[in-house]
């Protein structure tokens, strides 16, 4: 389903980005060949936050992620993090800048075990001691891995893979961590958990860009949040003005 934003929508689409944005996408543009997936898309998010990109399957949020982390070259367009343009700066550069993305889907190393994985989220970092520290700081925080920690990735459950994929993007110390649909295949009771989780990844400073088809959770985690339709940003808002959007509530919430 596709809405035109009201003018009130359009109006704060357009508003000026705050001086103290962590993040800031002015006007990106996204081909796949012919095909224009990111049509001119602006938005922030500011230090602390976290906010949620919310749309249907095909709408260019994960080709937003991926623009952002480096994945993919925009046409047109900038993106700005802690006040840089990263548009042509490789991948591995920008997790170094404090950056790191959790793929949809997880993309473990399923062959081998839980505890190299965390550390392939630290290959940036050569300093041995800080890394262990990081683990044990990961098994404080992720009891479950602390128990798998020799077990191979590819034989965890959905909801421990996803642990273990933020784990390990958490490896890096990201100042902005991008998830992409975290609560993807997971049970409604592990979906809470990862919830909470991600609460707690924000209580702690660290700020998060959320992509998820689950608009009820993204919304019900999110400072604020926008709706994409077919390449572009049609709404946005609080997450709680969105969860009490009649539009919203139609075409994501079931209503």
């Amino acid at each position: 389903m596709f809405f035109k934003a009201k003018q009130s929508d359009a109006a704060a689409l357009s508003a000026m980005v705050p001086d103290s944005a962590i993040l800031e996408v002015k006007d990106l543009s996204v081909y796949y060949g012919a095909i224009h997936a990111l049509k001119g898309i602006s938005f922030y998010v500011r230090p602390g936050e976290i906010v949620s990109l919310i749309g249907s399957n095909g709408a260019g949020k994960t080709t937003t992620l991926q623009t952002i982390s480096g994945l993919l070259t925009p046409r047109e367009g900038e993106i700005l993090y802690r006040g840089k343009v990263i548009n042509k700066v490789p991948s591995h550069k920008i997790l170094q800048m404090g950056l790191a993305q959790v793929p949809e889907g997880r993309r473990m190393f399923t062959q081998i075990s839980v505890e190299d994985n965390l550390l392939m989220g630290a290959y940036c970092n050569h300093n041995k001691r800080q890394v262990d520290e990081d683990v044990q700081r990961m098994y404080a925080q992720f009891p479950r891995l602390k128990d798998r920690r020799a077990q191979k990735a590819g034989t965890l459950s959905g909801g421990e893979q996803q642990m273990l994929a933020i784990a390990r993007a958490l490896m890096s110390h990201p100042q902005l961590l991008l998830l992409d649909e975290p609560s993807m295949g997971l049970s409604p009771v592990l979906t809470k958990e990862i919830m909470h989780i991600i609460q707690r990844v924000a209580s702690e400073g660290t700020t998060v860009l959320l992509v998820e088809q689950n608009a009820s959770m993204a919304l019900s985690l999110a400072d604020r949040a926008y709706v994409m339709e077919t390449g572009r940003l049609t709404i946005s808002g609080s997450g709680s003005e969105l969860l009490h959007d009649p539009r919203v509530i139609k075409a994501y919430l079931g209503g």
